[in-house]
């Protein structure tokens, strides 16, 4: 600070009781360094991830980035979920010559006839699950699933009704003791067998949790 005091005096030329700054104008000699403390860099605010969520917008202050990012988004819950399983085991599950068509197809037209397309959301998995895309991507038999992995995205789902379309080899130990610890449902297995023709039968069942 001594030095940049030092700096100041020499551009300040004496007159009067204190002295001319080419950016100051005149001051008083005891000005010049309470303009260089006034001057003095001031930290600057930022935000870290946990402050960002205490930012408030207000109306006609468009200058803050954070603005429409500072509150934690609401999670919204889809009424139903509907997940087709496209791995390369479903092809003995649902084989078709054309690989357009498919019943796992005919069972997801049934239900957006059905359904409201905001009420249902339909998703395809394999190694990674994804929102459908074309009706024909349903056909696919492409890739593998693990059911750890299944199990993760059942638990962050926040659908009101899940109802997930697999074949029977998925139906393991793990997967049967998590289903069961949730108090879901699964049609198959020990119970009864089912087959891609019997997909029709569960259009209704859907249609009861969907707008």
């Amino acid at each position: 600070m001594q030095t940049a005091q030092s700096d100041w005096d020499k551009e300040c030329i004496p007159s009067g009781d204190g002295c001319f700054h080419p950016q100051l104008g005149y001051v008083e000699k005891e000005g010049v360094q309470k303009k260089i403390e006034n001057d003095s860099p001031k930290p600057l605010k930022t935000f870290n991830s946990s402050d960002v969520n205490l930012v408030e917008c207000r109306e006609g202050e468009y200058f803050d980035i954070f603005c429409g990012k500072a509150k934690k988004e609401e999670v919204i819950s889809n009424d139903v979920e509907v997940w087709i399983d496209t791995s390369a085991s479903l092809r003995k599950m649902d084989f078709s010559t054309d690989p357009a068509r498919c019943l796992r197809r005919s069972f997801v037209e049934k239900i957006q006839k059905q359904c409201s397309p905001s009420s249902v959301v339909i998703q395809t998995y394999d190694t990674s699950i994804k929102t459908m895309g074309s009706l024909e991507g349903l056909c696919q038999n492409y890739g593998s699933n693990d059911v750890s992995r299944l199990i993760k995205w059942i638990k962050a789902s926040t659908a009101k009704y899940l109802i997930i379309v697999t074949d029977l080899d998925e139906l393991s130990t793990e997967l049967r003791d998590y289903l069961d610890s949730i108090d879901a449902i699964y049609h198959g297995g020990d119970l009864k067998s089912y087959t891609s023709k019997d997909l029709e039968g569960f259009v209704d069942v859907v249609k009861k949790h969907c707008k």
